[in-house]
């Protein structure tokens, strides 16, 4: 790999590292965004934009590392913006973050691989170019770990804007489900839409997968 390229790769790592050295991970869990929700609400409701641009982009960049907290983070969203500005602001930092993934993974790996393996890639690549955007739709909604699609798709030569659009389509119905519950855990009371949100998100990957088998067919 080139210097530019080793350069950005130990700076992820060096991210990725010091994230879990400082144990940021333990601090991801639903208590605690309980314990500090009407703190976190008293903030939104002080500089609505300064949180919101914050959220943004602790959003963005722990897809674009590929951390762990994504789903809580999608969860507080709910809890503290929201069904409706909370969709906003998760359907596009997630598309963007998962964007800005794949064109690293794109960056650092795309060449070596397509280097060792293009001649065994060739098909591969032919029909990724074709029916790219109907690939990674199809992934997106049948729950395979939005992380794994992401750097995976860095070794496709599907374009960045199609990755993008496709991504934030196919991921909304995950998205509002999520920020649903969230909504509902915000409230501090089990009641029976909290139960219907969690069901929605067991159910999604497999209602998504029949209806992906629908289209294709």
């Amino acid at each position: 790999m080139t210097k530019s390229r080793w350069l950005l790769l130990l700076v992820i790592v060096i991210v990725i590292a010091a994230f879990f050295a400082l144990g940021f991970h333990h601090h991801l869990t639903v208590e605690n965004l309980q314990a500090s929700r009407a703190k976190l609400v008293e903030l939104r409701d002080a500089n609505p934009v300064g949180v919101s641009a914050a959220y943004f982009g602790a959003y963005v960049g722990m897809a674009t590392l590929s951390l762990p907290g994504a789903g809580l983070l999608t969860l507080a969203a709910g809890a503290i913006f929201g069904l409706v500005w909370g969709t906003v602001l998760v359907s596009f930092a997630s598309a963007i973050g998962a964007t800005s993934a794949m064109l690293a993974a794109r960056f650092l790996f795309h060449d070596a691989v397509q280097k060792r393996y293009g001649d065994k890639l060739q098909g591969f690549n032919k029909g990724f170019a074709k029916d790219g955007a109907w690939y990674l739709a199809v992934l997106r909604m049948t729950g395979v770990p939005y992380f794994l699609i992401n750097l995976a798709m860095g070794l496709t030569p599907i374009r960045p804007w199609t990755f993008y659009w496709v991504s934030q389509i196919a991921m909304l119905p995950f998205t509002i489900a999520f920020i649903y519950a969230g909504s509902q855990l915000g409230s501090f009371e089990v009641s029976g839409t909290l139960f219907v949100a969690l069901a929605a998100l067991g159910l999604l990957p497999l209602l998504m997968k029949k209806l992906a088998e629908s289209l294709k067919k």
